[in-house]
């Protein structure tokens, strides 16, 4: 008896079982997003796009545009990353 119970929890059917088990339990601890973070992401965005309509009316350059959006989606990331903490 004690054999077979050995045998059947070895098989890799099992094996899969329990992997997919402590996949779908198993809650990731490196990213959570909670509405809070969504919002300020938000924010940031609309800024973005705010500040590079502005800037595109007054006839800027295309590098100025980039180097402002570059920043502005660092920053959200940044901010995002130091609430979640």
């Amino acid at each position: 008896m004690k054999k077979e119970q050995i045998i059947k929890s070895k098989t890799l059917a099992n094996t899969r079982n329990e992997v997919i088990k402590s996949f779908l339990t198993t809650k990731p601890s490196y990213l959570t997003l909670q509405p809070i973070h969504v919002l300020i992401l938000s924010v940031c965005f609309i800024i973005n796009i705010m500040l590079l309509h502005i800037i595109g009316r007054f006839g800027s350059s295309l590098i100025l545009q980039t180097i402002i959006s570059t920043i502005a989606v660092i920053t959200a990331l940044i901010i995002g990353y130091l609430i979640q903490k």
